[in-house]
């Protein structure tokens, strides 16, 4: 049996071998390709761990409701420059300029660091809350990083959300005017306790 076994080895060496090879070239190639995978796939996580990212949202004010402002921010962990804006539908202002003739949006932000925020005055809901529940646009922003590699997002805006929100007195009014109740509470306590004492003390 064991002759058996060598005769054949001996017989079919040559093919063995190639067979071998083969075998021994497909994992080579196989695992070349898995290290190939593995460097890319570190290669674009480095790269997005390392990217800017330049986005936008409005946002309304604490002190006041009715007024809403723009919010521009990079939160991505590189500078983003030669940043550039682009609308689909252009939107009146507060100061009765549209937001395409404003300096950001005409001439652009030349350098945002790292989570760095602009925040500029959008507008005011009071009096366009029909016009206003029915304006979305859309507002693409190309940017570049400190390889100059050019990245864009586009973000669409409308106000829907907002206008739920909007036609209300301010959180830190209605802070205001309840101090001023307790104040005035705490006075007429303060004069009640004073005319009990003079009381006390004529009868004393």
């Amino acid at each position: 049996m064991i002759i058996q076994i060598l005769n054949f080895f001996e017989h079919y060496s040559s093919a063995i071998q190639a067979i071998s090879t083969l075998f021994l070239v497909m994992v080579t190639v196989y695992y070349a390709i898995q290290t190939r995978n593995t460097v890319v796939a570190m290669k674009k996580s480095d790269e997005l761990r390392n990217r800017p990212s330049v986005s936008l949202f409005i946002k309304q004010r604490e002190e006041w409701v009715n007024f809403v402002d723009l919010i521009i921010i990079n939160t991505g962990n590189n500078l983003a420059k030669k940043i550039s804006f682009n609308l689909s539908n252009d939107l009146l202002l507060i100061n009765n300029n549209y937001l395409s003739q404003t300096s950001i949006f005409k001439n652009g932000i030349s350098i945002l660091p790292s989570n760095e925020t602009i925040r500029m005055p959008l507008i005011s809901l009071i009096g366009r809350i029909e016009e206003l529940d029915n304006f979305e646009t859309e507002i693409t922003i190309n940017y570049y990083d400190s390889n100059n590699k050019k990245y864009e997002e586009e973000i669409l805006i409308n106000f829907k959300g907002l206008i739920d929100h909007s036609i209300d007195e301010p959180p830190l009014y209605k802070i205001a005017n309840n101090l001023e109740k307790i104040s005035r509470c705490i006075e007429r306590i303060d004069r009640n306790i004073e005319k009990k004492q003079i009381i006390y003390s004529n009868k004393n």
